[in-house]
């Protein structure tokens, strides 16, 4: 058992809270384990002593007063991770070179790596740390508590134990001396107790301390450290607010700026979308105004002609008429004679028996001119057909012209509906992108 751990073992009050910087032996690690009233922190840079260190404390069932940290400590580091110079045998380990180490244990093999960095500020945080009622503080470091340790760690303790050396063992300064003018500009007394293997001794400082008035002032202190947490917690929320409505700001400036494009681009696109719409009407118009001139003159013409056809028909169904009327009159005037022909020949037929004979052929010439005048009469009808399919086909060819002439109108007054309804919705438009300017504006 070394000396350090008689001297902690030795101390007539128990402390409540316990900060070991390095183990250094399992001797130790019992110790700390054994400590079941008070708040251990142990920061173990050393792997080999950490992995030791863990697997105790997973036998025990991880008890809530051990915390367990593998790291080189330092005070306040920018660095995640410190070079350590990591010894072939357990407890010589160190974060500043083995420079004269060597010589007095020449067995000792280095390899240096990198450990973790841990913050002994916030651990003095987290774990409340404090003169307010007894804390121990354990450094076994080989030479790194001169780097990690200053006026504010030691005042944190009512009791601090230092193991180090008066010769540079590890790295160029001597570390006693140093952490003896600390102690002296902390205002603590302290006492050295050498060890018996050199070259290590021990630095050792109690303060006592009137329990009523520190529990005071402490009170005090750490209600100003919640008040300070407090401020600083909400300063930070509000740089956060304050970042966070200066980033929607931006956006919102940047929404605006892109809906104005927008709308302008829309604006200038409608507008083009107009001119166009308008060159088409001027055009469709144009088109309607020369195809409604073209069916104007082709319906006058044609009405022209459906006037000259029917003039013509009806010179033709007069002359038909006429012609027919005097082949009609004739037929009754020839069947007049043959009436009385036949009464003659009835009457004479007996005397006048050569006569009939004559009267006879001369009856069928007379028949001949008759069916000469029957075909001339189909002939008549067969023209008057003729001349009534021509002015059907005259009628029809006039009711297709009317209905395109009705689709025209039709299709411009459908022209006129699309673009009073697009004059409409491009009001709309303009009226809604209006009212967006001025609410972006507002």
């Amino acid at each position: 058992m070394s000396d350090l751990l008689h001297i902690v073992k030795g101390f007539s009050q128990q402390p409540k809270r316990v900060l070991a910087l390095g183990a250094r032996s399992e001797a130790m690690l019992t110790w700390l384990f054994s400590l079941t009233d008070s708040q251990v922190v142990l920061v173990e840079p050393e792997l080999a002593m950490f992995e030791k260190a863990n697997a105790l404390y997973n036998d025990q069932g991880k008890p809530d007063n051990v915390s367990v940290v593998h790291g080189a400590p330092a005070f306040e580091s920018d660095q995640e991770v410190i070079s350590y110079f990591v010894s072939s045998m357990s407890g010589f380990s160190s974060a500043l070179p083995p420079n004269f180490i060597q010589s007095v244990k020449p067995a000792l093999e280095f390899k240096q790596q990198e450990v973790p960095a841990v913050s002994l500020k916030a651990i003095l945080q987290q774990y409340n740390f404090s003169e307010n009622e007894p804390c121990l503080l354990i450094a076994q470091l080989n030479g790194g508590e001169q780097h990690c340790l200053n006026s504010q760690v030691i005042h944190a303790f009512t009791h601090v134990v230092i193991q180090s050396t008066h010769k540079p063992v590890y790295g160029e300064n001597k570390p006693i001396p140093m952490l003896k003018k600390q102690f002296e500009a902390s205002g603590r007394d302290y006492i050295e107790l050498a060890e018996a293997a050199p070259p290590y001794s021990n630095l050792v400082a109690i303060k006592q301390v009137n329990n009523t008035k520190a529990h005071t002032y402490f009170d005090r202190r750490q209600e100003h450290r919640e008040i300070k947490e407090a401020l600083e917690s909400q300063l930070r929320t509000s740089k956060s607010e304050t970042k966070k409505v200066s980033e929607e700001l931006q956006q919102a400036k940047q929404q605006v700026q892109t809906a104005k494009q927008q709308a302008e681009e829309k604006q200038k696109q409608l507008n083009e979308e107009l001119q166009q719409a308008k060159q088409q009407l001027q055009t469709a118009k144009q088109q309607a105004e020369e195809k409604q001139k073209q069916l104007s003159g082709e319906l006058q013409q044609a009405s022209q002609q459906l006037k000259i056809v029917k003039e013509r028909n009806e010179q033709e169904n007069a002359k038909y008429t006429n012609e027919l009327n005097s082949a009609e009159k004739k037929i009754e005037e020839l069947t007049d004679f043959r009436d009385r022909r036949e009464t003659e020949l009835k009457n004479y037929r007996d005397k006048f028996e050569r006569e009939l004979v004559e009267r006879e052929k001369q009856i069928e010439v007379l028949f001949a001119q008759i069916g000469n005048a029957k075909e001339t009469e189909e002939k008549y009808i067969k023209v008057i057909d003729t001349t009534s399919k021509l002015n059907l086909k005259l009628q029809c060819d006039l009711d297709e012209l009317r209905e395109r002439f009705s689709d025209k109108v039709t299709v411009e007054k459908e022209l006129t509906e699309l673009i009073h309804k697009l004059y409409v919705k491009l009001k709309l438009a303009s009226e809604f992108y209006c009212q967006l300017d001025e609410n972006n504006h507002n």
